[in-house]
């Protein structure tokens, strides 16, 4: 359950990078580098074009949705942890308090991150988007 939760609270991390480099990214070096045929970069055009609805649905809607799984998950390892019921809100405390410093930490990263490579971070989103496109057959 811990290692879910772990996963959970990277997915958080990188969606809320991947918003924030959607709305930092510059379309100028991207479609240049569409313009040359680079996988994926046709793509990350898209995004950047539509930066303020990709950062919406990463950092709002998959955030968010992730933060509160996060949030689950904790409950049940603390439940899981312990069996004695006047412990449950020390270790609900602890968990809880682990959950939030590493996934506000992981953000501050990641932002930090994004907005140094947001070009990057979009040729990399854009080519997992051409692939999974390749694979499914869209």
């Amino acid at each position: 359950m811990i290692l879910v939760l772990i996963v959970i609270i990277i997915f958080g991390i990188i969606a809320d990078a991947l918003g924030t480099a959607a709305a930092a990214a510059s379309l100028k070096p991207v479609n240049a580098l569409a313009a040359k045929k680079e996988i994926g970069a046709k793509e990350a055009v898209i995004i950047i074009k539509k930066a303020d609805r990709f950062a919406n649905i990463c950092q709002d809607v998959i955030g968010d949705v992730l933060n509160t799984l996060s949030g689950v998950f904790g409950v049940g390892i603390v439940i899981a942890i312990t069996s004695d019921i006047k412990r449950q809100d020390s270790y609900t405390l602890i968990i809880t308090a682990i959950i939030v410093a590493l996934t506000v930490f992981g953000k501050a990263i990641g932002k930090y991150y994004a907005m140094n490579h947001a070009n990057k971070l979009m040729i990399i989103c854009g080519k997992v988007i051409y692939i999974f496109k390749k694979v499914v057959g869209k």
